[in-house]
């Protein structure tokens, strides 16, 4: 295992400047702690707003009305409408097939 670069560093140095090497480093260390600090929050924040998307998703599915009608009257109303002018539109529109295609 090679010998750490900065011991020799740190024996050359007389006190003062190793005494400001180690507060330097300590600086450092102390960014980089903060940096991961203000990421977490970050995560949390997220974390908490999406929590709070789905809340307010599942009650709003809870709160919606079932619909008055259901697709098999919708079906019916449709087919002599359909008949009465003259066949010529499908039942189902592009928009409303799976894919948008017919």
């Amino acid at each position: 295992m090679p010998p750490d670069p900065t011991l020799s560093v740190r024996r050359r140095l007389g006190p003062e400047a190793q005494a400001e090497l180690e507060l330097a480093q300590a600086v450092e260390r102390a960014r980089h702690a903060r940096r991961w600090a203000y990421f977490s929050t970050l995560l949390a924040f997220l974390a908490a707003a999406g929590a709070a998307v789905a809340i307010v998703s599942l009650l709003a599915e809870e709160e919606r009305p079932t619909p008055a009608v259901s697709r098999g009257e919708m079906q019916q109303v449709r087919a002599p409408a359909s008949h009465a002018l003259g066949g010529s539109f499908p039942l189902r529109s592009a928009v409303m097939t799976k894919g948008g295609a017919l």
